[in-house]
């Protein structure tokens, strides 16, 4: 069954231009301008252009806070004096790079619908209502970053500027951001299944034997029973491979949940597998490495316990970022920033596993833009996303291969908005990406030096779905499905 192209390019854009916001932007021509805009203001982000001494920001940070807003920023345009401020001036002094960038760094932080502009002269109120259209434009555009090292944004556009002296309303073009970075992952397609027996609406088997294809030839893979239904699909593109495993429940079927040894120890990750039976596996956070080496695991819950408490920010340009990915037995699938869960709510609202990894690829729809250090190294990955409620997509990318050297986070992100993800998270890669089906392994992993293949670490669990009955075939040690 063919998902529509079109239909997921469109869900992706009204994700993330459908994203709550707490307030709109506002752009002001002065710190002067600010009374203009002051009932207006709550929750906004606001910025102001022209350059302004400390003690009136000072002020205007404290005015606007009066009034509800979120923050107050200033831009540092140069300031021009009345008979200097045309529109050609205005361009020349407010309309660089940087300023635009910080404009729509603003956008994305408020996630803001509106874009309020306000200014008592009668020029600039002109010029910023077409500059807030190129903030829009700018904000959805993943190649547009304020600060090198800034903290990574999602990318958005608002659909309205709003003249905020008389209430007039522009509605903003929308750009098809979407298409521009998903293009080259194609349209996924349901592969054929030969020999399916026959299937309910939702495409599970009705009969009770469960449906199961090994396909290493053709690069397909499949489980489907009454409950649960999982077609792994090889791809290959330039100097690339990776596997698209498409997963669906019934809400009364097994859940996405951690399984570990029986006896506690690291084990392969085949071992882990065939031991639990488990139909599918993927590896974790491994927050084990980061609890030998006494660094900050992020928060870590498994099985309904807590493990870590721990919630301080990973690392901005490198990895782990400490995002988490909050799974219960109902099907949840929740994604959050660093330190954002506490283990206390993860308890309270019932959340067997949650990982802690990172960085988030898609939230609410919006894309993240993932440009700075080694986040735009090729390497081994594994992501996981939810398409629907009970549905997900995991994605591993095999790398440190001379055929397949790995993929970049950006293109780990735009792969998962392709597919229709409307969250999505980036796990633990390298040697710990794996993918077991059947207590078979999937992927492969390239040596360091890339020239030849390698085992993955040593495991101390799996995110599984899925167990297999008595009556289908398992694997039994270190099976290659790649060979």
């Amino acid at each position: 069954m063919k998902r529509n192209i079109l239909i997921i390019l469109l869900a992706g854009m009204l994700g993330w231009m459908a994203h709550a916001a707490a307030g709109p932007l506002v752009i002001l021509g002065r710190a002067s301008d600010a009374d203009g805009v002051a009932d207006r203001a709550a929750g906004a982000i606001v910025c102001v252009m022209e350059k302004c001494a400390s003690k009136d920001q000072k002020e205007l940070t404290a005015r606007m806070a009066e009034a509800g807003a979120a923050e107050t920023r200033y831009i540092g345009g140069a300031a021009l004096k009345a008979e200097k401020r045309t529109a050609e001036a205005l361009e020349k002094k407010w309309g660089t790079e940087k300023i635009i960038a910080a404009c729509a760094s603003a956008l994305r932080d408020a996630g803001a619908d509106e874009i309020i502009c306000y200014s008592e002269d009668d020029v600039t109120q002109a010029y910023l209502e077409d500059f807030a259209l190129k903030t829009a434009d700018a904000a959805a555009d993943p190649d547009v970053r304020w600060e090198k090292n800034k903290q990574d944004q999602y990318i958005y556009q608002a659909k309205t500027v709003v003249n905020g002296r008389d209430g007039t309303e522009t509605a903003i073009p929308a750009r098809d951001t979407a298409a521009e970075l998903t293009g080259e992952w194609g349209q996924a397609t349901e592969p054929d299944l030969p020999g399916l027996p026959e299937t309910d609406g939702d495409g599970f088997v009705t009969g009770e034997t469960p449906y199961v294809l090994s396909d290493s030839e053709g690069g397909v893979w499949a489980y489907i029973d009454g409950g649960l239904r999982i077609v792994i699909t090889r791809h290959k593109g330039t100097k690339l491979t990776w596997y698209e495993a498409d997963v669906r429940r019934k809400a009364d079927a097994d859940y996405l949940h951690v399984i570990t040894p029986a006896d506690g120890k690291g084990a392969q990750a085949w071992e882990i597998a065939q031991e639990s039976r488990a139909v599918l596996a993927i590896n974790t956070d491994y927050y084990h490495i980061r609890k030998n080496y006494k660094k900050n695991t992020g928060l870590i819950i498994r099985g309904g316990e807590i493990v870590s408490e721990m919630s301080g920010k990973g690392s901005l340009s490198g990895l782990p970022s400490l995002d988490t990915l909050a799974l219960d037995s109902g099907g949840g699938f929740e994604v959050a920033a660093a330190g954002e869960l506490s283990a206390e709510t993860a308890i309270a609202e019932g959340k067997n596993d949650v990982l802690s990894f990172g960085p988030m690829l898609i939230r609410d729809g919006r894309y993240r833009i993932l440009r700075t250090g080694n986040r735009t190294k090729k390497e081994p990955r594994t992501a996981i996303g939810v398409l629907e409620p009970n549905h997900y997509l995991i994605v591993v990318a095999e790398g440190r291969l001379s055929e397949s050297p790995g993929m970049t986070l950006t293109q780990l992100g735009q792969l998962m908005l392709a597919r229709g993800c409307t969250d999505a998270i980036n796990l633990d890669g390298g040697h710990t990406s794996v993918l077991i089906f059947l207590g078979a392994r999937v992927n492969k992993i390239g040596s360091l030096d890339g020239k030849s293949t390698s085992s993955p670490r040593t495991m101390y669990e799996l995110l599984s779905i899925g167990t297999a009955g008595e009556e289908v075939s398992f694997a039994e040690g270190n099976v290659k499905l790649w060979q």
